[in-house]
């Protein structure tokens, strides 16, 4: 269980955004996780929404969720990664019309040997603060089979899909594609090796990629963002946390993201 506390619906009052399981998490490999549920509350106890991220989303404390307002309408949005089987607040399957868009959303498992998910589309999801409708959806990067083996140094293959399904995320404000500097969701996915970042914004109409970052060795990565591709001799494999956050640590008005022991800077280079 986990939650947030945003005003959702622009009435000058937080809602908490309630984010909850009812059984198995992904850390377990002796039965399929249960379903993530997602509950936006008024701080009185009414339930303004309730959505299900179905049978293909990382149940338990590996599923990151950002509320913001993040195109600057006075209202909260919700940003999440999502599968095939997520349903919105009003009941539908959300990634429709996106290549790869399974036919059998209700009783198709994409999941590994060890029940946890390890195949199939996954997506990134915005979702209306208010309603819990689905405002858009887009590919999510990096897919979990950007690599066969998320611990190199240990035993973890592709049947063992915990540490390749281990997802961070944060809020940073930045400078974006449109020149207009406004908060966005970062979704991070690995830390003890691999590591890498997706920055999106919301504008109200859809969602756009401000840059990705991709730390696939110790001594290089790369990162491609406005201005093109950019490769450096640092990285942030294996310096990740269980967790990441974002601040301006160099003072230039920009936000960065800490992910441990090692910062990507505002463009989504390594600091």
């Amino acid at each position: 269980m986990d939650c947030s506390a945003y005003d959702m619906d622009g009435d000058g009052g937080q809602e908490i955004i309630l984010k909850w399981e009812p059984s198995d998490l992904c850390n377990t490999t002796q039965n399929i996780p249960g379903n993530e549920f997602f509950d936006c509350y008024k701080l009185n106890g009414t339930r303004l929404w309730r959505m299900d991220m179905g049978q293909n989303s990382v149940a338990g404390n590996n599923m990151p969720f950002m509320c913001w307002d993040f195109d600057g309408d006075g209202k909260g949005e919700l940003i999440v990664k999502s599968a095939p089987g997520t349903k919105d607040a009003t009941g539908k399957y959300v990634g429709e019309g996106l290549p790869g868009y399974p036919a059998d959303l209700q009783t198709v498992y994409y999941r590994g040997s060890d029940k946890l998910p390890t195949k199939g589309e996954e997506w990134i999801t915005c979702f209306d603060g208010v309603t819990g409708k689905e405002l858009a959806s887009r590919k999510y990067w990096p897919y979990f089979g950007i690599q066969s083996n998320w611990y190199p140094e240990g035993n973890d293959g592709v049947g063992y899909g915990r540490r390749g399904n281990g997802l961070k995320g944060a809020v940073m404000k930045i400078p974006c594609r449109d020149g207009v500097v406004r908060p966005v969701c970062v979704m991070q996915r690995g830390a003890y090796s691999y590591s890498y970042a997706l920055a999106v914004s919301w504008n109200g109409k859809e969602l756009v990629e401000e840059w990705r970052h991709s730390s696939a060795s110790k001594n290089s990565s790369t990162t491609v963002n406005a201005t093109g591709t950019h490769t450096q001799s640092m990285s942030i494999y294996a310096e990740g946390a269980h967790s990441s956050c974002a601040a301006d640590l160099d003072g230039d008005g920009y936000d960065e993201l800490d992910v441990g022991a090692a910062a990507l800077d505002h463009d989504g280079t390594v600091l």
